[in-house]
């Protein structure tokens, strides 16, 4: 039986890989707010919509729980540590 070169299956392997870009800004509503302001990106931008924001926050369900309650955030993209969503404007 043959196998693949290290160099062929090394190679796909970093194909594999999910790459997305959060560009963060400050924290959204206050000071000590966990979750942060996304500014426009490779990878964000498309998510964007013009009648809301998009924001950042970390993957905790109490802290998910109570953002999307407080501001009726809809969550569109999970990666890592991080839930995108986008709460409309007032």
């Amino acid at each position: 039986m043959k196998r693949a070169p290290l160099a062929i299956v090394l190679a796909l392997a970093a194909c594999a890989v999910e790459t997305f870009e959060i560009p963060l800004l400050g924290p959204y509503r206050e000071p000590n707010d966990p979750c942060r302001e996304v500014a426009p990106g490779r990878d964000t931008t498309p998510l964007m919509a013009p009648d809301s924001d998009l924001v950042a926050c970390p993957n905790d369900p109490a802290v998910l729980q109570l953002f999307i309650f407080d501001v009726s955030a809809v969550e569109v993209k999970r990666f890592r540590d991080w839930v995108l969503l986008r709460v409309p404007e007032p």
